[in-house]
């Protein structure tokens, strides 16, 4: 069992927090929604008001889908993911309040 804190400074437009299996999908020019082996806390858009989970309010995105609503990420805040690898099991938080969790691979 591991837990992880990401300290959120400062946002540009969005924010994706997480896990993923193959390190060349990490970076500012990937499209980690894409990805099936990407598991992360979306934090949503700051430059665009658009109601889609998928690209525009914060969620869980996993395996290459929008798996459920988050609450949204501001600056400041902390995000913690507990991973449970014997299980496959991913847990987020906000703050320390758990947003919702999911199955690895």
């Amino acid at each position: 069992v591991h837990y992880f804190e990401f300290v959120t400074h400062r946002i540009g437009d969005e924010l994706w927090v997480g896990l993923v299996d193959d390190i060349s999908i990490v970076g500012p020019r990937t499209n980690l929604r894409a990805h099936r082996s990407a598991f992360t806390y979306y934090c949503g858009r700051r430059r665009n008001s658009s109601s889609s989970l998928r690209d525009g309010q914060a969620s869980l995105q996993g395996g290459g889908k929008v798996e459920q609503r988050f609450e949204p990420i501001a600056n400041g805040d902390v995000v913690g993911l507990l991973v449970n690898a014997d299980r496959h099991r991913g847990i987020f938080f906000k703050n320390g309040v758990m947003q919702g969790d999911c199955v690895l691979p």
